[in-house]
């Protein structure tokens, strides 16, 4: 039973998380879960304990952290361009698209360029995100951290039906989307390094 959509909600404890099941898809059943919302008697998702099979070493392609460890990692990482994958454990959406973010990974593999752009992937249940300036609001989401840690800027393209992260079929419009935020320079290198790989 995944939930397709999930309903955060800020306190001073921290960000709570109301996950919407699929079946509780219709607008019976999102009037029933705004209502148990209002009303008090929606229970919120609990942090999953940690485990060391949830993590991967530091040369892994894909970086696995906890969310409250996020802003640490990219402190202590090489000053190069990060991508932050958000997702939450149970939700199909995610799932689809971490295969994705796997071709990603696995094309900037080939590239050669897996040192020189770091991909993270955090489950925002495990615990609250702390990253400045980010505020998840739904899952699958994914953010642009720039080499200095100044710029921390979410996906925002939507198709005609509002959907974003999730509409995305091919890692190639992922890397459209970075070579568009990343500096000139290191756009050029990077898109030389994809004309080498399609002509090799």
């Amino acid at each position: 039973d995944l939930p397709s959509q999930l309903l955060t909600y800020q306190t001073d404890s921290g960000i709570k998380k109301y996950p919407l099941s699929a079946h509780e898809c219709s607008l019976e059943g999102i009037s029933t879960f705004f209502s148990a919302f209002c009303d008090g008697k929606l229970q919120p998702l609990q942090p999953e304990p940690s485990g060391p099979e949830q993590h991967t070493s530091s040369n892994s392609l894909v970086h696995f952290v906890e969310a409250k460890d996020l802003e640490q990692e990219l402190t202590e990482a090489e000053a190069v361009p990060c991508i932050v994958f958000f997702t939450v454990f149970t939700c199909g959406h995610c799932k689809r698209f971490a295969t994705l973010f796997n071709q990603l990974a696995k094309l900037l593999s080939e590239l050669k360029w897996s040192e020189r752009l770091l991909l993270y992937q955090v489950d925002v249940t495990r615990s609250d995100v702390t990253l400045t300036n980010v505020t998840v609001m739904w899952v699958p989401d994914l953010y642009f951290v720039s080499p200095d840690r100044t710029e921390v800027l979410q996906y925002s393209d939507t198709d005609e039906l509002e959907d974003g992260v999730g509409r995305l079929k091919d890692p190639m419009e992922i890397l459209a989307w970075i070579i568009s935020l990343i500096s000139s320079d290191l756009a050029s290198e990077l898109l030389q390094s994809i004309r080498e790989q399609n002509t090799a």
